[in-house]
């Protein structure tokens, strides 16, 4: 992934998605993939990931870790 200065890994993503998850107290997964859709096009709008990145793939690799979010939220 690309991010000017450093590298902006997945990992970072996926914690940002659940801080933003527990912020708008997300209940179900369809709106946790609309955060995760937001937040992708968020990044690629400012530059901190690109088209030639395999955005769907990292999209799907965020969509795969609800389970975890879901967690999260029932034992905050």
């Amino acid at each position: 992934m690309t991010y000017t200065g450093s590298e902006f890994s997945l990992e970072q993503l996926f914690l940002e998605l659940k801080k933003q998850s527990r912020s708008e107290n997300v209940q179900s997964y369809d709106e946790y993939i609309d955060l995760v859709d937001n937040l992708v096009e968020e990044k690629k709008n400012y530059g901190f990931l690109v088209d030639e990145e395999d955005l769907e793939q990292i999209k799907q690799d965020l969509e795969l870790r609800w389970v975890e979010v879901e967690r999260s939220m029932l034992h905050a």
